[in-house]
């Protein structure tokens, strides 16, 4: 009897580890190479469009990092060494070194940067996803990714740094928990270490993803409780714990002070709160074409992202009961990384933090990722071919079955065939996310980078100017170029804002009395209001005083009272005739400014004698006092007060348009401006009322009026005698971050003690009533112009 002897069947493919990938081909490193290399090329395309890069941050951290390799730098204390988390500085002054030009190092770091992130999330890949399809599906999203590539355009440069050590840190937690070998364990606490250094806000959000992927680990059986206690682990948690503190406590002692972003501006929480956390979506939209922006409540906000954490608690033990092998240590870190994520910005605003809440929407989109396509390989893996077959069980042994026995079809599911209908969908998404949302993204860099035209060669030839005039002294410049003319000068700047933004009290305050110095020769304020003087009788800047109260540390320039507005109706021995105060042009004296915390102003003529006193009241109130002396022989019937916007087309009074006047009955003026309270997606009203001291008839205006001017007479009932006529005025809702400004704000004291020399301002013909300001009221006069750009030095 002849028997037929089969063949041995072959060995099955090796079941891997709890969370181990299955090994896929090599070959994908070629498209997620490319892919890099396609991000990185659109980079350095719109770095190198203009003379500069994008935003404005890469000309601070340039500046600080001169002093980190013996170069000079301005004397400006954020520029100080471990002023700021340090890593980034001495890799960026080193290029700056060797190409001796701030645009090519900067983008160079920056292509470098997003080189080495890429690279992390290439391992990321390899090690958390076990299909390649997957792997590149997953790079590709992770780096065309407007959200997080929009971060370069704006000058993300230590946050980027701090990603590529977070990936990592991520990633060696994974092999930690998995192999539990010393050396994985010493990679691991190493990273997350590094971190630190290499940018705080991500060491913090990155212990909260760790204490997020432990519960999740914890929770579903995939660690013990005596790991945690291991020595190696007690070791590790507390030598970073001693590097943090030793480090807070050495900084201390050299009497460096850090940005603390988490107490030291109240604004932020208000301004920048966690209900517009997704607002950068609206101009740097992560995996959709842009759309409008995304705005809810806060508190909505909050639960929202709470509930993720919940959501992914249910559908893993929901998961786990049907399929307990889906549920292993690559979804549960997945998972625990985007809960802890979301949950930071959501714990930190119900425990009233005060930090700006934006910032932290760029640490979801990479786990958001991660963890979907996670979800997406493993539920389709057994239907569709991804490239690298899923573990199959081994097979039953052979058994004899008759040669004509039709062998029973292969399930889909047992298919090996290629990938290529998954490779061409991935490709084809991968297409369009590039062309719809990665290039319309970089190609706004510009704009979305606050950096704008002032990018342009005009902008070096100034700055070049700047560095090369001898003369020693700060300069006051704008917003948008701020920080690059303070790189490519190397004198410290000072610009008007954004307060909601700072977080060191003394930028907060240069910030605000920058603000004043652009528009006023005195100020006086209690922190909550402001009534400034510019002491001069131009047709933009007469104002003595204009009444400002702060809005979340925002000034709301309100109205001012005109020096030219005054007009006294007298009778003398010429008859009877309307006579105006004040001069008709030019700087008004005397003016003065005392301790007590008021102004006062005197104007005189051939008829009377008037002195005005402004002082800041408690409680967002003000008061303005005019005593009328009329002289010898002189009867005055009525005064006559103008109250009129803030200067129009001033750069720095721009935050508030005039929304309403509405006198009412009973003596009292409502006067309503509209503007924004810095990036609060609502445009606020705030409405000041201004009560009389005695009853007045308007002049020009309805009971409602949207004009920008608000005249009345009040009767003099006492001739020949003094007359006393004041104003109160009230602002509810005012706030501000710092309470360290002075009572007394001299501007000519604050140029002098700041040694600011220089005014870098635009050309353009609207600032030109700015420039007459600096000119007539300091006495600073144009050394420099060009196409774009004028400097003022005194």
């Amino acid at each position: 009897m002849n028997q037929r002897t089969s063949s041995p069947a072959p060995a099955p493919p090796p079941v891997p580890r709890d969370g181990a990938p299955a090994p896929a081909s090599r070959a994908y490193f070629l498209p997620m190479g490319l892919l890099l290399a396609l991000v990185v090329g659109l980079l350095v395309y719109e770095y190198t469009r203009n003379p500069l890069p994008p935003g404005v941050d890469p000309g601070h951290w340039l500046s600080a990092a001169y002093s980190y390799v013996g170069l000079p730098s301005a004397p400006d204390p954020a520029n100080r060494p471990l002023f700021y988390s340090p890593l980034i500085f001495p890799f960026l002054g080193g290029l700056f070194l060797v190409t001796r030009d701030a645009a090519t190092a900067s983008t160079i770091f920056a292509a470098l940067l997003l080189t080495f992130y890429g690279l992390s999330v290439i391992h990321l890949a390899r090690r958390f996803l076990r299909t390649g399809v997957v792997q590149v599906a997953f790079v590709g999203g992770a780096l065309l990714c407007g959200t997080t590539l929009q971060m370069l355009y704006w000058g993300a440069y230590p946050n980027y740094l701090g990603f590529i050590f977070f990936n990592e840190s991520m990633l060696l937690f994974l092999l930690y928990v998995r192999a539990r070998t010393a050396l994985y364990g010493l990679g691991f606490f190493t990273a997350v270490a590094v971190t630190y250094f290499a940018h705080d806000l991500s060491f913090f959000v990155l212990l909260a993803c760790l204490g997020g992927a432990t519960i999740f680990l914890l929770l579903f059986g995939k660690m013990s409780w005596r790991f945690l206690v291991e020595p190696q682990n007690l070791a590790g948690v507390l030598t970073i714990a001693g590097i943090v503190e030793g480090y807070s406590l050495y900084t201390a002692r050299l009497g460096i002070p850090h940005p603390s972003y988490f107490y030291s501006n109240s604004s932020a929480y208000v301004i920048d709160e966690i209900g517009e956390i997704f607002e950068p979506l609206g101009h740097a939209p992560a995996f959709l074409p842009r759309g409008t922006v995304l705005y809810f409540g806060p508190f909505a906000t909050v639960a929202l992202l709470l509930s993720a954490s919940l959501i992914a608690v249910v559908v893993l033990a929901l998961v786990r009961r049907a399929r307990p092998d889906r549920v292993n240590a690559r979804v549960l870190i997945a998972a625990g990384w985007l809960c802890g994520a979301a949950a930071v910005p959501a714990l930190g605003y119900l425990v009233h933090v005060d930090t700006d809440y934006t910032r932290f929407l760029y640490f979801l989109p990479l786990p958001f990722a991660l963890l979907a396509v996670i979800a997406l390989e493993q539920g389709l893996a057994p239907y569709v071919p991804l490239g690298a077959p899923p573990a199959l069980p081994a097979p039953e042994p052979p058994r004899a079955r008759s040669a004509d026995r039709r062998r029973r079809p292969l399930r889909y599911s047992e298919r090996r065939g290629s990938p290529v209908v998954a490779a061409s969908f991935v490709g084809l998404v991968l297409m369009l996310l590039f062309f719809t949302v990665t290039v319309p993204v970089a190609q706004a860099s510009e704009y979305f980078g606050a950096g704008g035209p002032g990018h342009q060669t005009s902008l070096l030839e100034a700055t070049r100017w700047l560095k090369e005039n001898p003369a020693p002294g700060g300069v006051i410049t704008q917003p948008t170029v701020a920080r690059w003319v303070e790189a490519l000068s190397d004198r410290q700047e000072f610009t008007v804002g954004p307060v909601w933004l700072l977080f060191n009290p003394f930028q907060v305050v240069n910030a605000e009395e920058t603000f004043w110095a652009s528009n006023a020769a005195y100020a006086v304020t209690n922190s909550q209001v402001v009534l400034s003087y510019s002491g001069f009788n131009s047709s933009v800047f007469s104002q003595d005083p204009m009444y400002s109260p702060y809005i979340q540390g925002v000034p709301f320039p309100t109205f001012r009272v005109l020096p030219g507005g005054f007009l006294l109706n007298v009778t003398a021995a010429n008859g009877t005739q309307l006579v105006p105060l004040g001069a008709a042009q030019g700087p008004i004296a005397p003016l003065s400014a005392t301790d007590r915390g008021d102004c006062t102003v005197i104007y005189q003529n051939w008829a009377a004698q008037v002195i005005e006193i402004g002082t800041p009241l408690s409680g967002g109130q003000a008061a303005i006092q005019f005593y009328v002396h009329p002289a010898a022989g002189v009867a005055i019937h009525a005064v006559t007060v103008t109250l009129d916007r803030p200067p129009y087309g001033a750069l720095a009074l721009q935050h508030a348009g005039l929304a309403g006047i509405y006198y009412s009955d009973n003596g009292t003026l409502a006067w309503t401006v509209s503007g924004r309270i810095g990036q609060y997606p609502v445009p606020a009203d705030v409405t000041s009322t201004i009560a009389f001291s005695e009853p007045a008839t308007q002049q020009g205006l309805g009971p409602f009026a949207g004009g920008a001017t608000w005249r009345g007479v009040f009767p003099d009932p006492n001739g020949s005698k003094p007359f006393q006529l004041g104003l109160t005025v009230s602002t509810p809702r005012t706030s501000n971050p710092t309470h360290s400004l002075p009572r007394v704000f001299d501007s000519a004291s604050f140029l002098a003690s700041e040694s600011i020399h220089f005014i870098f301002w635009s050309n353009a013909r609207y600032f030109a009533e700015q420039l007459f300001y600096f000119e007539v009221q300091f006495g600073f006069r144009i050394v420099y112009s060009n196409s774009a750009w004028v400097i003022l030095e005194r």
